[in-house]
C-alpha cells in the first residue's frame, strides 16, 4: 500500500502540468479524467490495505507482547532463590513489563514509521533516477549525510533512556513494597523514612527523565534542520531547472 502510495506525487504533478500547458486551451480533458481516475483506485487500494495490515500486525505485536511476558515470567520463576532475595517484586514486575511492551513498542514503530518512510523515501528516489539524476544524487547524499548524522545522536540519546529503566524500577519497587506491607509501615512508624527515600528517587528520575528528552529534542531537531536545508537547496534546483525549461512546473 505504501508503494502505491506513491503514485500520488507523480499524478498531482501530472495534472499541475497539464494545466499548465493546456489550462486556457480548450484541449480535451481526458488526460486529466484518466490520471484522476487511476489516482482515485490506487488511494483505495492503499487506504483499504494499510489498515487491514496494520490491524494485523497490530495483532501479532500484542500477542508477541503477552507470549514475551509469559516467558520472562517462567524464566523469573526458574531462577536461584538467592536472586529472588536481592530483588524486590515491583522490581521484577517492572522488568518484565518494560520488556515486554518493548517489543510490542518496537513493531508499532516499525509499522508506523519505519516501512512507510523507507518506501516513500527509496522509492522516490528510485522514481528520480529515471527522471532526473540531478535531484536523485542530492537525495542520495542526503540520505547518507542524514544516516552519518542520526547514528551517533540516536546512540547517545539511547543509552541515555536506558539510564531511566533502573531509577524508574527503584521508585515503581520501593512504594509497591511500602503498599505490600503496609501494615508494618504504620506500626513501625517508618512511613516519613520511606516517603523522603521516594522524594529522592522521583527527583533522581525527573533529572534522567529531563535529560534523556533533551538529548531526544536535540536528535529531532538536528535531523529537522538538516532535512530543511536539503529541502531548500533542492526547492533552489528545481526552480532553476523550470526556469531554464529543462524541469515542467509539476515536477516541483
Amino acid at each position: 500500500s505504501d508503494v502505491v502510495s506513491l503514485y500520488t506525487s507523480y499524478a498531482f504533478a501530472q495534472v499541475v502540468t497539464f494545466f499548465s500547458r493546456h489550462g486556457a486551451s480548450g484541449a480535451s480533458l481526458k488526460p486529466f479524467w484518466i490520471i484522476i481516475s487511476i489516482w482515485a483506485v490506487t488511494q483505495l487500494y492503499a487506504f483499504s490495505f494499510r489498515h487491514l495490515s496494520k490491524f494485523l500486525m497490530y495483532t501479532i505485536g500484542t500477542r508477541v507482547s503477552v507470549a514475551s511476558q509469559l516467558n520472562a515470567l517462567r524464566h523469573v520463576s526458574s531462577l536461584d532463590i538467592a536472586w529472588h532475595e536481592h530483588e524486590n517484586t515491583c522490581n521484577k514486575l517492572k522488568r518484565i513489563q518494560t520488556g515486554s511492551e518493548g517489543y510490542n513498542r518496537l513493531l508499532r514503530i516499525l509499522i508506523d514509521n519505519v516501512i512507510e518512510i523507507g518506501v516513500n523515501f527509496v522509492g522516490m528516489m528510485f522514481v528520480l533516477a529515471f527522471v532526473d539524476s540531478t535531484v536523485a544524487i542530492i537525495m542520495g547524499v542526503f540520505l547518507v549525510t542524514h544516516l552519518l548524522i542520526s547514528y551517533p545522536l540516536a546512540k547517545r540519546a539511547s543509552a541515555t533512556a536506558r539510564l531511566v529503566n533502573p531509577v524508574e524500577e527503584d521508585l515503581s519497587g520501593l512504594g509497591f513494597e511500602m503498599l505490600n506491607n503496609i501494615r508494618s509501615v504504620k506500626v513501625m512508624s517508618m512511613f516519613q523514612t520511606i516517603f523522603d527515600r521516594l522524594n529522592v528517587f522521583a527527583d533522581r528520575l525527573i533529572t534522567a527523565i529531563n535529560r534523556r528528552d533533551k538529548l531526544f529534542r536535540l536528535k529531532t531537531g538536528v535531523q529537522a534542520l538538516w532535512a530543511h536545508g536539503f529541502r531548500i537547496i533542492t526547492f533552489i534546483v528545481i526552480a532553476l531547472g523550470i526556469a531554464s525549461g529543462h524541469y515542467e512546473v509539476g515536477f516541483l
